[in-house]
């Protein structure tokens, strides 16, 4: 994997991590929802590393739906720290597309939400 991925990688999960801190002081965002990502991005470590470890030991693996189906609905820095310290699924192009591709469109899809209509 080229190193300006992980540099990347790394940026947007602390600029996500840093909008959802402003986004709750501005009563924008709850802490329900952080703390539902957290509990996602815990989730999409253990399933990296569960993965990692099937692989390793040629057993019955979880799928990449499951994995980028987890990302996408928050769980992205996880699996972000799974690819990138894990080292689980670095070298699979396909995989890393559809995982930055998803991100991508959940981090839109949020922040429109979030900002169009705001907590009430």
């Amino acid at each position: 994997m080229n190193r300006a991925i992980p540099i990347v990688g790394w940026a947007v999960i602390l600029l996500w991590f840093i909008s959802l801190g402003l986004g709750t002081l501005l009563h924008k965002v709850s802490l329900l929802w952080i703390a539902t990502v957290l509990l996602l991005s815990v989730g999409g470590v253990a399933l990296m590393a569960i993965d990692k470890r099937r692989a390793q030991e040629n057993r019955p693996r979880i799928s990449e739906r499951t994995l980028l189906t987890l990302g996408a609905l928050g769980g992205f820095p996880g699996i972000w720290f799974g690819i990138d310290v894990i080292r689980h699924k670095s070298s699979k192009p396909s995989f890393l597309w559809k995982f930055f591709g998803l991100t991508a469109l959940h981090l839109h899809l949020f922040w429109a939400v979030v900002w169009l209509t705001g907590k009430r």
